[in-house]
């Protein structure tokens, strides 16, 4: 979808939150799912950290602020709420 274009074009953001914590912690890693609420007018109206690696939920935080900014194509019949899983690993 249109959406997911989006989402992917904008992963090397949530990689970078992720690895900003890393520097300070080699360990971590896991899954972080940032659910966010897309507006009408294809804006984030919020986002919200649904899991977050242990060790780091400031990795899950970072998503959510850059994922304010991020533009969507306007969704099909209103508002919309997708949930948005990153898996980080060090090596990856």
């Amino acid at each position: 979808s249109k959406l997911t274009k989006v989402l992917r074009r904008r992963a090397g953001a949530a990689k970078s939150c992720y690895e900003r914590e890393l520097k300070k912690n080699r360990k971590i890693s896991g899954k972080v799912v940032a659910q966010l609420v897309i507006n009408e007018r294809g804006r984030t109206e919020s986002c919200k950290v649904l899991k977050h690696i242990a060790a780091a939920p400031a990795v899950g935080k970072c998503i959510c602020q850059k994922a304010k900014s991020w533009r969507f194509p306007k969704p099909d019949g209103g508002k919309v709420i997708v949930p948005v899983p990153y898996i980080f690993s060090p090596q990856g």
